[in-house]
C-alpha cells in the first residue's frame, strides 16, 4: 500500500471541510488525478476517532 503525501491528506480535509460529502470529496480527488479508496479517505477525514482510541496523528505526533 502506497503512502500518500501529507499535502494530499490536507487537500482532502480541505475539500471535505467545505461541506462536500465523503463520496464527493473522493470524486474531487479523482478529478485531480488522486486515487484514494474509501477506507483510506475515511481514516484521513475522521482521524480524531483514531486519536481518541490512542492512535497516532498523521503527522507522527503521538496522541
Amino acid at each position: 500500500m502506497a503512502r500518500h503525501s501529507d499535502q494530499i491528506v490536507r487537500r482532502a480535509r480541505l475539500i471535505y471541510a467545505r461541506g462536500y460529502t465523503q463520496q464527493e470529496t473522493r470524486q474531487h480527488l479523482a478529478d485531480e488525478g488522486i486515487e484514494v479508496d474509501r477506507y483510506t479517505l475515511s481514516g484521513w477525514l475522521h482521524w480524531h476517532s483514531r486519536v481518541d482510541a490512542g492512535g497516532a496523528l498523521r503527522e507522527g505526533v503521538a496522541a
